[in-house]
């Protein structure tokens, strides 16, 4: 190849062999940055995917669809679907802090950074969505304003407005939020085999022995919140390998960083088979329950609705990155469900207003199309709704910062 200049002349050997190096150089560059970018780019859209479909199935938790399985008469094919519905829609809460264990123990930051960032803002917000859910509900219901009610619903999580219990699992995030510098000293050092060792813990404690205690028939007449499984009582309790802010937030981490797309293709037919075996024993061990106990509403069987579901939660997890890594989505796409994605904060805090201001219309959609059908299309109007107001508060300075 010969090189000229721009004067018409050529250039000597060692100049041109000194140039195609530049070139060839050059490229590489542009090619390894292109490639980290698409790459990070399509890493961030499988997470804003679980982000939509887990506020979703929150919002559908909150509806009456959850809980119809208890007006449903006899065990028939109608009620099994009803009851694998329910253990899907539980999964919602766990994948929330899988994404968030993903996305937040690679990060470094200090202790008061983190406080400001994450923790002070997330509680001024949430204090503030809060007083003004409260003035609506007492507009709603004729009430006068009460500062000592408002303690009693945001601090206590306790008054006549039981709507505000549906804000628990954003106490549980406060609460992963404080622990991360913990977490993430454990991400640092943990491994694939530590964390199956974690995974078998909570396996026995929160699946077996609750299963033990059915094929035990170890029952009592109930008399409390799951007071008849083992694992409950204080003396037996392993709340790092249980609950939602050590468990699943080190399950994202290891999913996301210590488990290879490569290393999921070769396990991904047994791990999607053994997630779908897990939900039909979730199923069986709650059908169970309900002819022992001669009760057919879920509390009595609650356990099981979380007790099968990390396995399912993992699968979900890599075969949706399995699934994004592979599919080029068009650019306008990814940014829509990017836009999308980040505005899910917003519905966690505001889906209670619009759930209780058309409760009216809801009840009326019930009777038109029935229960079930009715919660899902209003799940689908909250979260639609939310997300538009989510976008829109993004789009004002300032308000965008906490937003």
């Amino acid at each position: 190849m010969i090189i000229f200049m721009s004067n018409g002349k050529k250039l000597s050997d060692h100049d041109n062999s000194l140039f195609r190096t530049v070139c060839m150089l050059d490229l590489r560059i542009l090619k390894v940055y292109t490639s980290g970018a698409m790459s990070q780019q399509r890493g961030k859209t499988y997470l804003d995917i679980l982000r939509l479909v887990a506020i979703f199935l929150v919002v559908f938790n909150h509806t009456n669809g959850f809980y119809y399985s208890s007006y449903s008469g006899g065990a028939d094919w109608g009620y099994w679907g009803l009851l694998l519905q329910n253990q899907v829609v539980k999964m919602a809460v766990p994948l929330f802090f899988v994404v968030s264990g993903a996305l937040l123990l690679t990060k470094e930051e200090s202790i008061s950074e983190l406080w400001k960032k994450r923790i002070l803002r997330f509680i001024v917000v949430f204090f503030i969505i809060a007083v003004v859910q409260y003035a609506f509900f007492c507009y709603w219901n004729v009430e006068s304003f009460s500062p000592s009610h408002i303690y009693k619903l945001v601090y206590c999580n306790l008054g006549e407005h039981n709507n505000f219990y549906a804000h628990w699992f954003l106490y549980a995030y406060v609460g992963m939020l404080i622990m991360l510098p913990f977490l993430r000293i454990v991400a640092k050092n943990i491994t694939v085999r530590l964390f199956a060792y974690l995974f078998g813990v909570q396996v026995l404690f929160c699946c077996t022995l609750p299963v033990l205690s059915l094929c035990l028939g170890k029952y009592m007449a109930y008399s409390g919140f799951n007071d008849w499984i083992p694992f409950h009582q204080e003396s037996k309790s392993l709340p790092f390998a249980a609950g939602y802010c050590a468990f699943y937030v080190l399950m994202g981490y290891v999913l996301e960083h210590k488990i290879s797309i490569d290393a999921w293709n070769k396990y991904r037919f047994k791990a999607i088979l053994s997630a779908m075996g897990c939900l039909v024993a979730g199923c069986i061990c709650m059908e169970v329950t309900r002819r022992l106990q001669g009760v057919s509403a879920p509390n009595e069987s609650w356990v099981f609705l979380t007790s099968f579901i990390p396995l399912p939660c993992a699968v979900v997890y890599m075969e949706l990155k399995s699934v994004c890594m592979r599919v080029n989505l068009a650019p306008v796409l990814k940014r829509i469900i990017a836009s999308l994605g980040g505005a899910v904060f917003t519905v966690m805090l505001i889906e209670n207003l619009f759930r209780v201001g058309w409760e009216p219309y809801i009840e009326e959609m019930e009777e038109v199309i029935g229960r079930l059908p009715a919660a899902w299309m209003s799940a689908v109007m909250i979260c639609l709704a939310s997300l538009v107001v989510g976008l829109l508060l993004r789009k004002i300075p300032y308000v965008n910062r906490v937003f």
